[in-house]
């Protein structure tokens, strides 16, 4: 219910009143993180990032999100919390456009902490469009710290389906699966269905990118991988069917996040 309202507040307004705002943001992102939906508790941050405003709350939310921790920080170690907090700054110099702020953060948060769970993550996922291939290498340290971390297995398998390594991210993939909470299966099977397509197999491409389109409802980006496989099969009606959703749901995302999966898009 309280993302419901929180929801309805947004499409009215939240107003003027900045503190107002921070507080009603950061309980939301809290509830969020609490329900592991860590990407959209940052999205909830975002909106504040055009107000000039750091805050410690704002910052401990970024930083439990950047590194996927569900609890709250008085339950966490000393180390984890500083942790968190040095995650946090560097997540929202990056949000709020100071990268040499934000690099520097990352780049010390993994120097003084290299074992930590999600630091290495972190730091890659920054490093995505800047210097995929320091985020490759990124990736693979945090598999390697943390063979157990499913979203770096997701984006390093994303990152060699980009390198034209589909086989090689498929490996990624499976072991990802089998770690993925249920409620995200559908991103694992987009991307299984992506490094088909990458390899050219399309009769095992359309199946899973078709699971992926049953599970989520709003991702742009899945319907755009249809009707490219579509297309390529020969299946011209379902392709451009798929291509007139992908551009109606363009409209209503944010282009910025595209290609990237869209967190909000609605699981079923």
């Amino acid at each position: 219910q309280a993302l419901a309202d929180f929801a309805r507040a947004e499409q009215l307004g939240l107003g003027a009143n900045l503190g107002f705002e921070v507080a009603a943001r950061v309980r939301i992102a809290r509830l969020l993180i609490s329900e592991g939906r860590f990407d959209e508790a940052m999205g909830k941050m975002y909106p504040l990032s055009k107000r000039n405003v750091d805050h410690p709350a704002i910052e401990e939310v970024m930083g439990l999100a950047a590194l996927g921790v569900d609890r709250d920080t008085s339950s966490l170690a000393p180390e984890r919390r500083e942790i968190v907090q040095l995650a946090g700054k560097a997540a929202w110099a990056g949000g709020t456009g100071r990268p040499e702020q934000a690099l520097a953060g990352y780049d010390e948060l993994v120097r003084r902490f290299p074992q930590a769970p999600g630091v290495h993550n972190a730091r890659a996922l920054y490093l995505m469009e800047r210097n995929p291939k320091e985020a490759l290498q990124g990736f693979q340290e945090e598999v390697r710290n943390t063979p157990g971390h499913w979203p770096a297995l997701l984006m390093l398998a994303n990152l060699e389906i980009r390198n034209g390594a589909p086989d090689e991210a498929l490996k990624h993939l499976e072991r990802a699966m089998e770690l993925v909470p249920v409620s995200y299966r559908w991103i694992i099977h987009a991307s299984v269905g992506q490094a088909h397509l990458t390899a050219g197999r399309l009769d095992q491409a359309i199946p899973r990118l078709e699971k992926a389109a049953r599970l989520v409802k709003g991702n742009a980006q899945i319907h755009y991988y249809l009707s490219q496989a579509y297309r390529r099969a020969g299946r011209k009606e379902d392709a451009a069917r798929e291509l007139a959703e992908f551009q109606r749901l363009k409209e209503i995302e944010d282009p910025l996040a595209l290609p990237a999966y869209q967190p909000g898009a609605r699981r079923q």
